[in-house]
């Protein structure tokens, strides 16, 4: 507040600075945020803190499209005491909490949540016992089901010691004064394997350097670990296996990456999730295999190719170790074995994190402006059985999505942008035309 001196000449220490923030600023701002919602439908993002206090909270962040800000809104509504941490718990803290703020339930389109049993199990989890209230979709975080997915994967099939090379091997180099900024070792998270992904590069990278390194070390300062990751990085399988494991890992970083980012066409960004999990099983069948790999029936292992392709620089190293007999055939042959049992695990595991309601979401690419400036769309019936909508409205709603593309729009290259000039469309009384449409996007 530098535009009032009498504020900048206020010293507030913690009691009294709290007390304000409290009560005062904070009942003030929570009033103008209820105000600016009103009666519009909404969704909500809900998370349990994991913290080692007593007592456990409930994070809720709201995203609704702001009449005052002409944009859609993602921003914190409140933080909730729990009771208790089962399904019903959640639930009736969630409900209160909405009651004081004056929202509406049955204004709710969709919850967005963790993969915890808590929140999307299928009896008695939190979206079913909300779902009974209003007809509202579910949004798995997509992220989470990617960690688990790469996470369960790599504990099943790959040897036990590559994460121990990637973890020592950065606690060896990560206080040192040489290797810094280009050649620094990345240090990687132990319940995301997807963060290791940047650490295998820049291993892989300086192979011959580490194994020099862990060599001088062992010899001067007699350190076991040291001694272990000499052997280890002496070792050609390790390479291999981390020249294999690289390539997948970043395919599916860069999908995670997507989903993470704020800058993507989000009508879109659920068909990433099906091609990678199409991807990965092509990987591992014959050219002849004509099987859907997202069919819930679907079995792949009838079909598997016999020597499938690793990865270019696979290949490559394990042709020259064949060539310099530095591998035999028994120990080729095991090491792709594992490597196709890596890509049929992680497959398997990919499609079983697939969201239940995939298809529901992939119709959501109906709204894309590509989609909705052509003569012929994509249809958006699914979409609005989905939500629930009476047959007058959906009727109503029908003829508008099948005659938008008539009229002139400026923004028809960011759908974000496209819908929200919709919303604004007024015809030639000043009402707006399109109000119907474009209050389900």
């Amino acid at each position: 507040m530098s535009d009032s001196d009498i504020i900048t000449k206020v010293k507030l220490h913690r009691t009294k600075c709290t007390n304000i923030v409290r009560n005062v600023l904070a009942s003030y701002f929570d009033g103008d945020l209820i105000s600016d919602i009103g009666v519009r439908k909404f969704s909500l993002l809900l998370d349990e803190s994991n913290d080692i206090l007593i007592y456990k909270l409930l994070g809720i962040v709201i995203i609704y499209y702001s009449d005052t800000q002409k944009k859609v809104v993602h921003t914190f509504l409140s933080m909730v005491s729990l009771e208790t941490c089962d399904a019903d718990g959640i639930v009736d803290a969630l409900k209160i909490e909405l009651v004081k703020k004056k929202l509406d339930i049955k204004n709710s389109l969709a919850i967005g949540t963790d993969n915890a049993r808590v929140m999307i199990g299928v009896n008695n989890g939190v979206f079913q016992k909300l779902k009974k209230v209003p007809p509202l979709l579910l949004f798995r975080c997509i992220c989470h089901s990617l960690q688990l997915a790469v996470s369960h994967t790599c504990a099943e099939c790959l040897p036990i010691n590559l994460e121990f090379l990637v973890s020592e091997t950065y606690k060896r180099s990560s206080h040192s004064s040489t290797r810094q900024k280009l050649l620094k070792i990345m240090n990687s998270c132990r319940t995301r394997w997807l963060s290791i992904e940047p650490a295998v590069n820049r291993i892989l990278s300086q192979w011959f350097e580490l194994q020099t390194h862990f060599q001088t070390t062992t010899t001067k300062e007699k350190c076991f670990t040291a001694q272990t990751l000499h052997e280890m990085f002496c070792d050609s399988r390790n390479e291999l296996y981390l020249l294999f494991l690289h390539p997948i890992l970043k395919h599916v970083q860069e999908v995670n990456k997507l989903f993470e980012s704020n800058n993507v066409n989000k009508t879109k960004l659920l068909e990433d999730l099906p091609n990678l999990i199409k991807s990965v099983a092509n990987m591992i069948v014959l050219p002849t295999c004509r099987i859907d790999p997202l069919d819930p029936d679907a079995s792949i292992e009838k079909f598997l190719h016999p020597k499938p392709n690793s990865g270019y620089r696979f290949e490559r190293k394990i042709a020259e170790m064949i060539i310099k007999k530095t591998v035999t055939a028994t120990e080729e042959n095991n090491i792709r074995k594992r490597a196709q049992l890596f890509l049929l695990c992680l497959y398997k595991e990919l499609k079983h994190h697939l969201p239940g309601n995939i298809n529901i979401l992939r119709n959501i690419k109906c709204f894309s402006v590509e989609n909705i400036m052509q003569h012929f769309k994509e249809p958006i019936l699914p979409v609005l059985e989905a939500m629930h909508l009476n047959e007058e409205k959906i009727a109503s709603i029908e003829i508008q999505f099948n005659s938008i593309h008539l009229a002139k729009w400026t923004n028809t290259s960011n759908t974000e942008a496209f819908w929200l000039e919709v919303l604004e469309y007024k015809d030639t009384t000043g009402g707006r035309m399109l109000q119907i449409l474009s209050i389900i996007y």
